[in-house]
């Protein structure tokens, strides 16, 4: 059998419940699984409960819980060593970091017993518009120093990754899964057309927000009671005065979404927009499709590898005129729409963590 250490020190957004279906879908497939886990990840209930089902081991690390505490928690020495014993220990084959954070790039290069291989998924091969600082910059480089395998989530980006001087047969290729984590319906349920569509996620410049609402305002000339639910938190100073022009059409949700609220907001939508003017790929594909909704998405970096026209639109980064056509066209016609959340649900039951699982497994 097998044995994996599953690490993850992040305590918020996608990387503890990434790192939680992964794991769970490595036991699933005969591994023995340790979690290495923030004492703080804000998902801690789940992997205590599976712990307490025999599934996995798990250890609590007092990791940092923003850039403030991050020195002051990085001076204890003493946790990284404990890091060490454990995972050796354990007797583990590989080590697996399903998603970067701030103390991965230490660990690895200092705090992994010799003879076990290290392998990390890069999610963002690119650093986004806006997340490109000379730190950022120089903290990516890093990360392609200090493991024996890549994980990477679309093909495109292979290339970038030989260009680092990363062998091709070390770089590993595993689309996102779809999020069995949100509770989707196994069986979609009656079609029910809500005119309703959806921006969800982290509130930042390379999502494209501000090109949603431009063509938000052509739409409205077609469909005017169409409303835009946006659900996620961040900065939005900048959208304010759009945000007061078109308050009769929006259901505003400016905070980080906790798990619990996901699968209502998604289910009273009728497809999923992502105006994205720069990306890699996006977990909130997959997670449309687990509940039949299909996207508009901008045809950007590895998105046309998730995206066909059964499921998707896509459409020019940028292009608010395009972006309102493509709205205007979909959200008027609830047949198509039907047929095509039919077709996100099949395509979301093909993406499967045991497919991802296994594909890790059979690098190691």
């Amino acid at each position: 059998m097998k044995k994996v250490v599953v690490i993850h020190l992040g305590v918020d957004g996608a990387g503890p419940v990434y790192s939680f279906e992964m794991a769970r879908a490595l036991v699933l497939s005969g591994t023995k699984v340790l979690c290495i886990i923030s004492r703080w990840t804000e998902n801690l209930q789940d992997w205590l409960n599976e712990e307490e089902k025999n599934m996995w081991e798990v250890m609590l690390v007092d990791s940092y819980t923003s850039k403030k505490n991050l020195i002051q928690k990085s001076l204890n020495v003493f946790k990284f060593v404990a890091v060490y014993r454990r995972i050796k220990n354990f007797g583990a084959n590989a080590i697996y970091s399903p998603m970067n954070d701030l103390w991965q790039p230490l660990i690895f290069s200092l705090f992994i017993p010799r003879g076990v291989m290290k392998i990390k998924t890069i999610h963002d091969v690119i650093p986004h518009k806006g997340e490109d600082s000379f730190i950022l910059k120089l903290y990516h480089r890093f990360s392609y120093r200090n493991a024996d395998r890549y994980v990477i989530l679309s093909k495109l980006f292979i290339e970038h990754l030989k260009n680092e001087g990363i062998a091709l047969q070390n770089i590993i290729v595993i689309p996102h899964a779809n999020f069995d984590y949100y509770n989707a319906p196994a069986v979609l349920p009656k079609f029910v057309y809500h005119n309703r569509i959806l921006f969800f996620g982290r509130i930042v410049s390379y999502k494209g927000l501000e090109v949603l609402l431009k063509a938000m305002k052509i739409v409205l000339q077609s469909n005017p009671t169409l409303e835009l639910v946006i659900a996620g938190d961040g900065n939005t100073q900048e959208y304010e005065e759009d945000f007061r022009e078109l308050k009769y059409n929006l259901d505003l949700k400016l905070y980080r979404i906790p798990n619990e609220e996901v699968a209502n907001i998604l289910s009273k939508v009728d497809f999923v927009v992502l105006p994205y003017t720069d990306a890699s790929q996006s977990g909130v594909i997959p997670l449309s499709y687990s509940f039949g909704r299909p996207v508009i998405a901008s045809s950007i970096g590895g998105i046309p590898e998730q995206v066909d026209n059964e499921v998707g639109i896509l459409v020019e980064p940028g292009n608010v005129e395009m972006l309102a056509d493509e709205i205007t066209r979909l959200s008027l016609s609830p047949q198509r729409i039907e047929i095509m959340s039919k077709c996100a649900k099949m395509k979301a039951d093909t993406m499967t963590w045991t497919n991802s699982a296994q594909k890790l497994l059979n690098n190691i």
